[in-house]
């Protein structure tokens, strides 16, 4: 989960003119809509156009990559996709608060991934870890970690 969580935002870095693109959950409270598999799933996401058509492109495929991760359909063991974590999802949201932006200049609010995933043994729910909430049955089963950063304002 570390790992997918480190490469979600390498990735999101890597894609700094389209950020806006990455941020699929709206609902922090219950953390949908999410990446991965579920009723609540972002589903196929939009096209991105936040910049040009060639970071548009680069940030659609970035996100699709994410998506299908998550779904397991990049990983298949006898024709059945499979996935890292059982029911992984992943939360990626943007808090736009102007008491929250750097000198009030826009973008530079914070971000936060949450990556998630179903556990077989119960353990205390995770709190402050808003993502697929109610998405594994009991919320004792629901494992998260996350991570929230700013990116610098590059002139």
């Amino acid at each position: 989960a570390l790992i997918v969580l480190s490469d979600i935002v390498d990735r999101m870095n890597a894609n700094r003119k389209t950020l806006s693109c990455f941020v699929v959950t709206t609902n922090t409270t219950n953390g949908t809509p999410y990446l991965g598999p579920g009723t609540n799933s972002y589903g196929t996401p939009a096209s991105c156009a936040a910049s040009t058509t060639e970071y548009n492109n680069q940030a659609n495929e970035a996100i699709k990559e994410l998506n299908n991760f998550f779904k397991g359909t990049s990983e298949q063991i006898a024709g059945n996709d499979v996935a890292a974590m059982i029911n992984g999802r992943a939360c990626i949201s943007y808090d736009s608060d102007p008491a929250k932006l750097i000198n009030g200049i826009a973008g530079t609010g914070p971000y936060t991934v949450i990556v998630t995933w179903q556990a077989m043994g119960d353990l205390p729910a995770p709190t402050g870890m808003n993502c697929a909430v109610g998405e594994y049955g009991a919320e004792t089963k629901r494992r998260a970690v996350s991570t929230t950063f700013r990116f610098a304002k590059l002139y």
